[in-house]
Formats: C-alpha cells, sequence, structure tokens
C-alpha cells in the first residue's frame, strides 16, 4: 500500500505557485492559486481541484522521472522549506 501524503493544511503550497509549471493556470498573478481562500486557508474548489493539487494524484506527472516514495518525500522536502521560509 502506497504511502500517503499527511497536508497540515497550512495553505502554503497553495500561496506559492508561482515557479510551479503545472500550475500556471492557477495563478491570480500573485502566485497564489485563484481558488485559495486566504481568510480560511482553503481551497474553494477542493473536491473537484485539478489532479496537480492533489499529491497521490499529481504522481502522474512525475512517474516517469521519480519513483513514488521519492516523490512523497520531495512533496515532504517542499512543504517544509515553505514553512522555514514563510513570510
Amino acid at each position: 500500500m502506497r504511502q500517503k501524503f499527511k497536508c497540515t493544511k497550512c495553505g502554503l503550497c497553495c500561496m506559492n505557485i508561482q515557479n510551479v509549471e503545472l500550475a500556471k493556470d492557477l495563478d491570480d498573478g500573485t502566485g497564489v492559486c485563484r481558488y485559495f481562500e486566504r481568510k480560511s486557508k482553503l481551497c474553494t474548489i477542493y473536491e473537484s481541484r485539478p489532479e496537480i493539487c492533489n499529491v497521490e494524484k499529481g504522481y502522474k506527472f512525475f512517474e516517469n522521472t521519480m519513483s513514488y516514495d521519492e516523490y512523497i518525500e520531495l512533496n515532504y522536502k517542499i512543504c517544509k522549506e515553505l514553512r522555514r521560509n514563510k513570510k
């Protein structure tokens, strides 16, 4: 059974999509996802969010470049980096 990504729901990934090529159409022009509700820190389209916004489903975009476990670990690393650099 594949490990699941345990999201803390801090919203930092949704507020830092400016360098994510696969999410460029979601950028509101400030690097924040246009579907991110800043006050609640929740996605307004969570149930129908794009696959790139779902860590487990998003693996399909990277399966030819890394293993699933490497992909999950990379997501945790990025999450940790976003928290460290939080403004």
